[in-house]
């Protein structure tokens, strides 16, 4: 089961990132409702991704930085990161299905 967590600024999106290896994170909004349906997703899908990941979710009007430092300019945007190098984004909704051939398809485990 993968861990779910939030960061709102870079310190504590540097901090998960140094602490796990395999990152999911998820951009979105409180106003954007493919992010709200995709969230819905993600809680689903924990359950069926390894325990190796961490799935971080970051809302964009919170946390404007990190939102620059990745250049997301559509939502809701994934990307899966393995020790801090981007290996794949989606822009969009995805299905819970989906999603987890996305993720095992990327990462070999």
């Amino acid at each position: 089961m993968a861990l779910i967590t939030d960061a709102s600024d870079i310190e504590s999106l540097n901090a998960i990132l140094d602490e796990n290896k395999l990152v999911l994170l998820d951009f979105w909004a409180p106003w954007c409702g493919p992010c709200r349906m995709l969230s819905a997703t993600l809680d689903e899908a924990q359950n069926d991704l390894p325990e190796a990941f961490t799935i971080v979710k970051i809302n964009v009007d919170e946390a404007k930085e990190i939102a620059a430092e990745y250049s997301i300019q559509t939502l809701p945007t994934l990307i899966i990161l393995e020790n801090r190098v981007e290996l794949s984004s989606k822009t969009g909704f995805i299905s819970k299905s989906a999603l987890i051939q996305w993720v095992f398809k990327i990462v070999d485990l």
